[in-house]
């Protein structure tokens, strides 16, 4: 076997482009200003980054900017205002909250997904509102891993979801179990996050535990799951209804959210309790102030 020089690799290799070239390409520089960047840049032994912005000719957001489009790491501005500023994974700012999220997610990758599973459910006895930050951030979280990530509005008794992403969803999932519309209709890609969708609750209906209760939901599930990489679905309070209980029986997997002294323990342990008995497999636990 005739080995694989270096040479060879990178001729097969197919490179990112420089930052420099980026920034040209998005006219945020010209060649000339590139240029002095780079004297910069050379003259002083520093960074491209420092030599930019000392010469006064880039910003620090410009720079993020161009190096998660270097990495393929999808995120937003600050000008842009369609997402909640609560769904901060979606934004640059460097917060604690994020690298907790992201070692949320290499949990559930270890525990959940890598044994072949693709949904997970995020619930809880209360917090609904808190539990929809969760979820969404969680579901932003995969979608930068270039994971395909769906986010199911499973709420279909008045979610908070719809207020975090922006926009109007007038149909969705109680639509689509009711046989009013097509998947293909009610499933849309997240705006400026590639690999990222959303199903919305959809119209409020008079039977919920009915509709998640249908052979339409259960196919469902199955289908969404061959689509998509990665499905995470938002249920309502299990301290008011049931349905998280039946949406967890078709995703098996759950993640509880808690928030500290507040959420009733007994409540929350009758829910585990429900759910290890019809064999859901309970993932953790996530408690939020």
């Amino acid at each position: 076997m005739m080995p694989i020089s270096s040479q060879d690799m990178l001729t097969e290799e197919v490179l990112p482009p420089r930052v420099g070239e980026l920034l040209v390409d998005a006219g945020k520089l010209t060649d000339i200003q590139l240029g002095q960047i780079l004297k910069y840049q050379h003259e002083h032994a520093c960074r491209f980054g420092e030599a930019a912005q000392a010469l006064g000719l880039l910003s620090e957001e410009d720079l993020n900017a161009v190096l998660a489009q270097q990495f393929a790491f999808s995120y937003l501005d600050g000008t842009d205002t369609h997402l909640s500023p609560r769904l901060y994974m979606a934004f640059a700012d460097q917060l604690m909250e994020k690298e907790k999220i992201k070692a949320l997610r290499s949990q559930l990758q270890l525990s959940w997904l890598s044994q072949g599973h693709h949904s997970l459910l995020v619930g809880g006895v209360d917090g609904q509102e808190e539990r929809a930050v969760l979820a969404g951030n969680l579901a932003i979280a995969f979608s930068q891993l270039g994971l395909r990530t769906l986010l199911v509005d499973a709420n279909l008794r008045g979610s908070s979801l719809p207020a975090l992403l922006g926009g109007e969803h007038r149909i969705g999932l109680s639509d689509l179990l009711a046989g009013r519309c097509k998947a293909s209709q009610v499933i849309s890609a997240l705006s400026g996050l590639e690999d990222l969708y959303f199903l919305p609750s959809g119209t409020r209906a008079p039977n919920p535990q009915e509709l998640l209760s249908r052979k339409r939901m259960q196919v469902l599930v199955q289908e969404l799951a061959h689509q998509f990489d990665v499905v995470i679905y938002h249920a309502p309070d299990q301290n008011e209804w049931y349905d998280a209980q039946i949406l967890a029986s078709l995703v098996g997997g759950v993640i509880l959210q808690a928030r500290r002294n507040r959420t009733p323990m007994p409540a929350l342990a009758d829910m585990v309790a429900r759910l290890r008995f019809i064999q859901v497999r309970v993932l953790g636990c996530v408690y939020v102030e």
